[in-house]
C-alpha cells in the first residue's frame, strides 16, 4: 500500500495525513511514513532521485507507505518561490521529469489523495491560524490556484477530498485507506516488473531498447528514459501527446524480465518498438509491434519532428 497526501496550504492536509496514519498504526500496519521537504539542491537529478529513484524497489505489498506530500510542490509552491527553477511551470523536475514520475507512481499503484477546500475557507484558516510560509491572502489564493492545475495534469490522482463540507477526518481516512487496498490487489502483478512504468492498462507499450549507462546518469536507476541533460529520455518524454502521455507504458526491452509476460499482463497493448534492438526485443518474445526510430536517432537528426513523432508512435497517427 502506497498512501500520498497533498494538498496546499490550509486545506487540512495534515489532518487527514494524521487520520490515516492513526488507523493504519491502530491496525498494526508495517507502515514506513514520508515526510517531503522543501529541497535539498535545485537540480532536477536531485528531484528525479527524491521523487522516483529511491523508491523503485518499492513498495513490496507487505509493508506500507504513507507520505506527507511528493512532488506536486514542483507546479505550486516553485512558481512563487523560487521562480528562478521554474522554466516550463513544472519547477525543477521539467515537464519531461514530471510525466516520469507520473507514470513511475501509476506502475507502483500509488494512492495520491488531493486534499483541497473552497477559497474562502482557506483565507478563514490562514486567519485564524497562520502559515510559517504563506504570508497573506493573494499568496494563499496564488498557491491553490496552481495546486489546481497541478491536479489537472496528474493522471495519478486518485481521490480528491473536500474537507469544508463537515464530513470527519476519519470517515475520509477510510475512504483512502479502501482505495489503497484495491490498487494493491489491482496493481499487484505489476510488482515482477519493476523495470516498468506506466499505467496497468495503457493504450500503448513503448518499447526502448536499454539504459544508456555513463558517468553522468544511468546507474542509479532501473526505469526507462530518465529525463536528463537534454537526453533521449527527455526528447521522447516531451513529444508524447498531451492528450494521451499518461496512457503510455514505458519498459527496455533488452532489460525486461519478460516482456511477453509484461505485455499479457498488461492486456496485450498497442507496441512500438523504438530502434533495432527494441524492435529485436519484441520478436524473441513474440510480441507484435510497430517499428520505429529510436528517440535518440531522432533527436540527433531529425529534431523539429518531436511533435509528429510522439503522435506516431503513441498511436500511429490515431488513438
Amino acid at each position: 500500500m502506497w498512501i500520498i497526501v497533498e494538498g496546499p496550504t490550509c486545506s487540512g492536509k495534515s489532518t487527514i495525513y494524521d487520520a490515516i496514519n492513526k488507523r493504519l498504526t491502530r491496525e498494526g500496519t508495517q507502515l514506513e511514513t514520508v515526510h517531503m521537504e522543501r529541497p535539498q539542491k535545485l537540480n532536477r537529478r536531485w528531484a528525479l532521485n527524491e521523487y522516483v529513484n529511491r523508491w523503485e524497489a518499492k513498495p513490496d505489498y507487505d509493508s506500507s507507505i504513507l507520505a506527507d506530500r511528493w512532488h506536486f510542490g514542483e507546479m505550486t509552491y516553485a512558481p512563487i518561490y523560487r521562480p528562478d527553477t521554474n522554466k516550463d511551470g513544472y519547477g525543477l523536475l521539467g515537464r519531461a521529469g514530471w510525466r516520469w514520475t507520473e507514470l513511475f507512481l501509476k506502475s507502483r499503484g500509488a494512492v495520491v489523495a488531493h486534499i483541497t477546500a473552497r477559497p474562502e475557507v482557506l483565507v478563514e484558516r490562514l486567519h485564524s491560524r497562520g502559515d510559517d510560509h504563506v504570508q497573506n491572502d493573494d499568496e494563499l489564493l496564488k498557491v491553490a490556484d496552481l495546486y489546481d492545475r497541478s491536479i489537472v495534469e496528474s493522471p495519478s490522482t486518485s481521490i480528491i477530498v473536500n474537507t469544508d463540507r463537515g464530513v470527519p477526518p476519519e470517515q475520509h481516512a477510510e475512504s483512502i485507506i479502501q482505495l489503497a487496498d484495491a490498487h494493491v490487489a489491482y496493481y499487484r502483478e505489476l510488482s515482477a516488473f519493476p523495470e516498468y512504468i506506466g499505467p496497468r492498462a495503457p493504450a500503448v507499450l513503448l518499447v526502448g531498447d536499454k539504459r544508456n549507462i555513463t558517468k553522468r546518469y544511468g546507474e542509479e536507476t532501473i526505469l526507462p528514459f530518465m529525463p536528463v541533460d537534454g537526453n533521449s529520455g527527455e526528447y521522447l518524454l516531451n513529444a508524447l501527446p498531451q492528450m494521451w502521455w499518461h496512457l503510455c507504458g514505458l519498459v527496455n526491452g533488452m532489460e525486461c524480465s519478460d516482456l511477453r509476460k509484461l505485455w499479457n499482463v498488461l492486456g496485450r497493448p498497442r507496441v512500438s518498438a523504438l530502434g533495432n534492438q527494441a524492435a529485436l526485443a519484441c520478436k524473441q518474445a513474440n510480441v507484435p509491434r510497430l517499428d520505429w526510430n529510436h528517440p535518440q536517432y531522432m533527436r540527433r537528426f531529425k529534431n523539429g519532428e518531436q511533435k509528429e513523432y510522439g503522435e506516431l508512435i503513441t498511436a500511429g497517427g490515431r488513438l
